[in-house]
C-alpha cells in the first residue's frame, strides 16, 4: 500500500450510488453496496437481487463482540483498514473480482475469506 492514504473515518455513504460490476466464479453481477460504515463493516449485494449477498467485511470492533470466549480470531485493526480501503478503490473503480479480493485478503492478513456471505455472516443485512 506504498504511497495509498488508508481512508477511514469518513463517510462512504456514497458508494451505495456507485454501479459496480461483481465478478464471480467469471460471470459479471451488477454489484450494489447495501450499507457501510467504517467502523462497523461493509456489505455488497446484487444489484438486481438484495436478497443475493456477494461480499462483506465485518470489523475487528463486530466480530471480537461476537465471539467473545471463543476461540475464533478476526483480521487485526490494520489489516482490515487496508482491505477496507481495497474494496473501496475496487467499488470507485467500477470492478470487484472475488477471487482478487480473496487473494488481496491472504496477502493481507495470511488467511483467505471466511464464511460465505449471507444475511447471518454479513455485517448488514
Amino acid at each position: 500500500m506504498k504511497g495509498e492514504e488508508i481512508m477511514e473515518e469518513k463517510d462512504y455513504q456514497y458508494l451505495k450510488e456507485l454501479d459496480f460490476i461483481v465478478i464471480s466464479n467469471g460471470i459479471e453481477i451488477p454489484g450494489k453496496v447495501a450499507e457501510v460504515e467504517f467502523d462497523i463493516g461493509i456489505t455488497i449485494v446484487n444489484k438486481n437481487d438484495h436478497t443475493q449477498y456477494l461480499s462483506c467485511l465485518r470489523s475487528p470492533l463486530i466480530v471480537a463482540h461476537e465471539i467473545k470466549n471463543t476461540n475464533k480470531s478476526s483480521i487485526s485493526e490494520k489489516e482490515y483498514k487496508e482491505f477496507f480501503n481495497y474494496l473501496v478503490r475496487c467499488i470507485t473503480r467500477g470492478k470487484l473480482s472475488l477471487v482478487d479480493s480473496n487473494n488481496k485478503l491472504k496477502n493481507i492478513s495470511g488467511r483467505s475469506g471466511g464464511n460465505s456471505p449471507s444475511i447471518d455472516t454479513c455485517a448488514f443485512s
